[in-house]
C-alpha cells in the first residue's frame, strides 16, 4: 500500500521542482532576449539593444516585452490598443502604496521620495515576480509593513487636502472659481464615491502636471550650458517678434518657430519618462513578427532608444532644435500621425495610455521656454580654478523620471527693464492666490 503512495509523493516534488526550475524560462515562440537563469529570469540583466526592435525579459513568472522602435510602437500600442491598454499587477506600487487604488507618483516630495524608496528595493520587485512572496505577514517583510504605513500617511494627506477644497466648493456663498475639483465634488454627489476615492482623482492631476514639465526645463536649462548656440538664437527670435516692453504669451507662438523647435527637441532629447513611464499589459494574447507574447505580458515603450535612433534623428545624441524646424504640430498632432516615422518624439506615451495632459504640457513648455529666453542670461558658473564647470550630459539621479544630477547654473535677468516686468507679473499673479498661496 505504501509503494503507490511514495510513488505519487515522488512524482509531485519531481513535477514541483521542474516548474521551479521553468520559472523565468523563456518559451521558444517569445520574443527573443538575453539568457535567463531559473528562478531570476533576467531580473539580472539590464535590456540589451542587440535583440531588435521587440524583446523580451523573462523577470521571474512574469514576461515583459519592450517596444524599441517606431513602428512596433505603432503596431502594437496603438493600432492594436484594446490590448495592449491594460496595467499589470503592480502589488507595491498599487494594492499597498494606494489601498488598491491607482497610484500616482505624487509631487509632494516626501511622498514621492517615498514611494520612489520603496519601489526601488528588491522586495517590491521580488512580490510582482513571485506573487507567492504577497503571503508573507508584514512582520516578515519590512517592504510591505513600510509600505502600508506609507499608504495610511498618504490618504490622510491627500482626505484632508479634499474635504478642505470640498468644503470651500460647497460652502455657503462660495467664490470658488471653476475647477476640476469642483467638477469631482459633483461627480461624487451623482455616483456616491468615497473621499478618499475623489483624493486619488485629484492626485493624479497633480503627479502628472507639475514634476514633469519642471523636469523637462530642468533639462532645457542643462542644453543651454551644453549647446550654447541655442540660447543665442533663441535670444535673437525673442528680441526680433517681442521686443523688449512685454513678455511672451501663447499668441505670440505661431511668429516664434525657433521657440517651438526647442520645446519639440526637449522632449526628445531628455524624455520625462525614458522608459514609457508605467508599463502597458497584455489583455489577451498576440502574435507580432511571430512571436507569441502571452497575455498579462508588461509592455514597456523604449522611449530613449527610439529618441536616440540614427534612422530617425540626424545627430541624435545632440540638442539640436534645428529638425523641427517647420514642423507646425503640436504634440496631439503629431502622435496621431499615420505615417509613424513623421512623430515627432513619444515623450508622451502611445495608444489609449497616452498622456492626457499633453496640450497642457504642451502650453506649458512654450511659455516656459520662450520667457527664460527673453528674461534670462543662462551660464555656467565658474569654479575656484578659473574653468566653467559643465553637467555632464545623460547623467540622471535614480527615479521613476530622468531627473539630470544636480549642477551648477547662473542665471541673470537680461536687463534691469526686463527683470521689473517680470517682478510685476507676479506680482499681479499673486494677487490672484489665496492666503495660502492656492488657486
Amino acid at each position: 500500500m505504501e509503494t503507490p503512495y511514495y510513488t505519487l509523493l515522488g512524482a509531485l516534488v519531481l513535477y514541483s521542482v521542474y516548474r521551479l526550475l521553468r520559472i523565468g524560462h523563456r518559451p521558444k515562440d517569445f520574443p527573443p532576449g538575453p539568457p535567463t537563469l531559473p528562478i531570476l529570469g533576467n531580473i539580472h540583466l539590464k535590456w540589451a539593444q542587440e535583440y531588435g526592435p521587440v524583446y523580451s525579459l523573462m523577470l521571474g513568472t512574469k514576461t515583459m516585452v519592450v517596444l524599441s522602435s517606431d513602428t512596433a510602437v505603432k503596431d502594437l500600442l496603438d493600432k492594436k490598443s484594446a490590448n495592449y491598454s491594460a496595467r499589470p499587477d503592480l502589488y507595491t506600487g498599487q494594492t499597498l502604496l494606494s489601498g488598491g487604488k491607482r497610484m500616482v507618483m505624487m509631487i509632494l516630495f516626501y511622498n514621492m521620495d517615498e514611494y520612489v524608496r520603496l519601489n526601488r528595493t528588491g522586495g517590491a520587485a521580488l512580490a510582482d515576480f513571485y506573487p507567492i512572496l504577497r503571503y508573507l505577514p508584514s512582520w516578515l517583510s519590512p517592504m510591505k509593513h513600510e509600505a502600508l504605513q506609507h499608504y495610511n500617511r498618504e490618504i490622510k494627506l491627500y482626505t484632508d487636502l479634499y474635504r478642505n477644497a470640498k468644503a470651500s466648493v460647497l460652502g455657503k456663498n462660495s467664490k470658488s472659481r471653476p475647477c476640476v475639483c469642483k467638477e469631482v465634488v459633483d461627480l461624487q454627489a451623482e455616483q456616491g464615491y468615497s473621499d478618499e476615492y475623489c483624493s486619488h482623482i485629484l492626485g493624479q492631476l497633480w503627479e502628472a502636471g507639475s514634476e514633469t514639465t519642471s523636469t523637462q526645463l530642468y533639462g532645457f536649462v542643462q542644453a543651454q550650458l551644453l549647446y550654447p548656440e541655442v540660447q543665442t538664437k533663441g535670444q535673437a527670435e525673442l528680441d526680433a517678434v517681442i521686443g523688449s516692453e512685454r513678455m511672451p504669451t501663447l499668441d505670440d507662438m505661431p511668429r516664434l518657430p525657433y521657440v517651438r523647435a526647442c520645446v519639440k527637441e526637449t522632449l526628445r532629447w531628455l524624455p520625462v519618462a525614458i522608459l514609457g513611464a508605467f508599463p502597458h499589459a497584455t489583455s489577451e494574447e498576440d502574435v507580432y513578427m511571430g512571436y507569441r507574447i502571452p497575455k498579462g505580458a508588461l509592455v514597456i515603450l523604449n522611449t530613449w532608444t527610439i529618441h536616440r535612433d540614427p534612422a530617425r534623428y540626424v545627430k541624435p545624441t545632440e540638442f539640436y532644435p534645428e529638425r523641427y524646424l517647420g514642423d507646425d504640430t503640436t504634440s496631439t498632432q503629431s502622435a496621431a500621425c499615420i505615417d509613424v516615422s513623421r512623430r515627432d518624439h513619444f515623450g508622451f506615451g502611445a495608444g489609449r495610455r497616452i498622456c492626457p495632459g499633453i496640450n497642457v504640457a504642451d502650453r506649458s513648455m512654450l511659455l516656459g521656454i520662450a520667457r527664460i529666453f527673453w528674461a534670462f542670461d543662462v551660464k555656467p558658473k565658474m569654479g575656484a580654478d578659473g574653468k566653467t564647470k559643465l553637467p555632464v550630459q545623460d547623467d540622471f539621479l535614480p527615479g521613476f523620471v530622468a531627473v539630470p544630477k544636480p549642477f551648477d547654473v547662473v542665471m541673470t535677468p537680461r536687463s534691469e527693464g526686463k527683470a521689473e516686468i517680470v517682478r510685476k507679473e507676479w506680482e499681479r499673479e499673486k494677487a490672484g492666490l489665496s492666503k495660502d498661496g492656492q488657486l
